[in-house]
């Protein structure tokens, strides 16, 4: 009987542990996920500012590159 409860008691365990890891998998997943998206939001953020540097050059250069963001 000792035996069984000690067995049932390690399954709980590891299914916690499970959990646990499973949680923490998801949780490094979308850490990741938000960090490219911050690295693809800096290149665009940094394109358009080049493109409004540009804009001396003629509005229609910059009324493009702003349009692909819309």
């Amino acid at each position: 009987m000792a035996s069984t409860r000690e067995a049932l008691s390690r399954r709980g365990c590891v299914a916690e542990e499970e959990l646990f890891l499973n949680g923490s998998m998801k949780l490094i997943d979308t850490c990741e996920i938000a960090k490219d998206v911050i690295s693809r939001l800096r290149e665009h953020v940094a394109a358009l500012q080049s493109a409004i540097r540009r804009r001396r050059n003629g509005e229609s250069s910059l009324e493009f590159s702003v349009s692909d963001y819309i």
